[in-house]
């Protein structure tokens, strides 16, 4: 539904007001885009590997073993590979491009609060919303959108 939304425009240089049918909410531009940004990142980055000089065995219960084995994916994507031991260990092999354990991240330009922008910069954004699986907070848990009111029942009292 939000490529259907109407934009009726910005608040206070940081907050976009949008419509749809008779509902305004009130979006926050910065989370937004912090959001997009942050899921695009995890589905198209992969952190080149560079292996520890001396790998440590961790001492996981059987449970967080279990874990760790069934993400194995995710946590190489995120700069990390583990060497499974078949007799009961795990080695950490953190992964990245400047030294042992360090990983470099590409950096995004994000839209900021005090920023301002234009009809179509703000419909930019709230399309974006409807490309995320998790649009509802940023990364940080911050929420991106609010529901302010409904026309209808404004008009009724």
């Amino acid at each position: 539904m939000f490529a259907e939304m109407e934009i009726i425009g910005q608040f206070n240089l940081g907050f976009i007001i949008t419509k749809l049918n008779e509902d305004i909410f009130i979006v926050d531009q910065h989370a937004t885009d912090e959001k997009y940004n942050f899921e695009m990142l995890q589905q198209h980055t992969v952190l080149q590997g560079q292996r520890l000089i001396a790998p440590q065995t961790l001492n996981l219960t059987a449970v967080n073993e279990a874990v760790l084995i069934e993400n194995l994916e995710i946590f190489r994507k995120n700069g990390f590979d583990f060497v499974i031991d078949e007799n009961g260990g795990v080695t950490p092999s953190p992964i990245g491009g400047e030294g042992p354990g360090s990983a470099t991240v590409p950096r995004q330009v994000f839209v900021m609060i005090g920023t301002a922008l234009n009809t179509s910069e703000m419909k930019k954004l709230i399309t974006h919303m409807g490309e995320m699986d998790h649009p509802w907070n940023c990364p940080h848990g911050r929420p991106t959108m609010r529901h302010i009111a409904n026309l209808g029942v404004i008009s009724q009292n």
